[in-house]
């Protein structure tokens, strides 16, 4: 609600163009996410013991702080040698290493939080989370810049706050002398939980490319305009029912990965259920956006931005397909089944491509691509559900 509610402000704010800039650097910092933490923030939800988590939460906060300057230092080289006349790309090497530590530090939380089973907590990050990337992202554009580094620095601030709000609250939680934090104990832990890199990486690395590439590609065939545009309406349709997806799927992954713990056999009972409700939720949502979303959306938004109707409208069986694999996204990783995850996340991507190439082939509008797109990735959950479904009863 906070985000819709701030949407017309926003679109009157910064143009498409901006949009689409901004996004562009999003997905960049999404493509790359995975390579900050190293994806150790999953092994929160299996670590046996409060001190290897403890070590796993230092491993993982000493990898948001490093490897983000890191990349900083390799773009810095990589600006001064190969594009050295091209100061548009410079606003880029430290934007993009400070949008990665906000990314990273919130998602590893978000993992803390779902490992403490505080549904509360998480709910009270994301809030945060939204509300100041919002709020900055309103006063920055109306009192600085209303360009894509203030886009990129309200994300930090929201994401940065959202992060921690959790930190915090597991601090209290944890005494002084509980504390034994050194090198050794943090390069054991790396190598104990070692198969959550080795696969999730890739995995998180092929997810990431499959949500970029829309982005990527509507701004290198048509325009940064027409980015912007679809930009624009993931922010107003994706994002906050993601967010409401993925705040659910937290606390039912809680539960499940305590299911898993104790191997009670009714997990793909319970999966079940969730997705046979969650789904028919969708329903409802995407056939009330044919009916009355283009239109609405022009009107909230205003003239510049005509697009965002039709795009709406296109995206809906993206949307519906969210609606029933978001819930239990995190369902084989749990499972202890990286390799089916990896391979799923392979599979999407060739979905996705080809609908792309499809596209390219056939001199689609960007409306066509679109829609061929969100049914690309209906059926990417389809399959996802398959293979956690087929996979509930795996073991550690």
């Amino acid at each position: 609600m906070i985000a819709l509610a701030c949407v017309p402000i926003i679109a009157r704010t910064y143009t498409p163009e901006a949009f689409g800039a901004f996004q562009v650097a999003l997905s960049l910092a999404a493509l790359l996410m995975p390579l900050v933490t190293l994806r150790y923030e999953l092994a929160f939800l299996r670590a046996r013991s409060e001190r290897w988590l403890r070590n796993l939460v230092m491993l993982v906060g000493a990898a948001v702080v490093m490897l983000p300057l890191a990349i900083w230092a390799a773009l810095e080289i990589i600006v001064a040698i190969f594009l050295p006349d091209a100061p548009g790309a410079l606003w880029m090497t430290w934007v993009l290493p400070a949008m990665l530590m906000g990314m990273g530090a919130f998602h590893a939380a978000t993992q803390l939080a779902v490992r403490m089973d505080r549904p509360v907590l998480i709910a009270s990050s994301k809030l945060s989370q939204t509300g100041l990337t919002q709020g900055a992202s309103v006063a920055l554009g109306a009192l600085v810049f209303g360009g894509p580094i203030s886009l990129a620095m309200a994300d930090l601030i929201g994401r940065g706050t959202g992060a921690m709000v959790i930190v915090a609250r597991w601090l209290r939680g944890v005494g002084r002398n509980e504390w034994q934090i050194s090198s050794k104990r943090l390069w054991r832990a790396a190598r104990i939980y070692r198969r959550y890199p080795l696969l999730n990486v890739p995995s998180g690395i092929v997810g990431a490319i499959s949500a970029a590439l829309p982005v990527f590609v509507l701004a290198a065939a048509f325009s940064e305009e027409i980015a912007g545009q679809f930009s624009m309406t993931t922010r107003i349709l994706i994002f906050p029912f993601g967010m409401i997806l993925a705040a659910f799927g937290q606390a039912l992954s809680s539960r499940y990965a305590e299911m898993t713990r104790r191997g009670d056999p009714a997990r793909r009972a319970f999966l079940l259920g969730v997705v046979s409700k969650s789904a028919g939720i969708g329903l409802l949502v995407c056939g009330a956006i044919v009916l009355f979303g283009e239109a609405a959306i022009v009107f909230i938004l205003g003239d510049q931005w005509q697009l965002t109707g039709p795009f709406a409208v296109a995206l809906t069986p993206y949307l519906l397909g969210m609606f029933v694999s978001g819930p239990i996204n995190m369902v084989l990783v749990i499972a202890g089944k990286s390799v089916w995850q990896f391979g799923w996340d392979v599979t999407r991507l060739g979905f996705v491509i080809m609908a792309f190439c499809a596209g390219y082939l056939w001199t689609f509008p960007p409306v066509t691509v679109v829609a061929i797109y969100a049914c690309a990735m209906l059926g990417g959950s389809g399959v996802f559900v398959w293979l956690a479904l087929k996979h509930a009863t795996g073991k550690d």
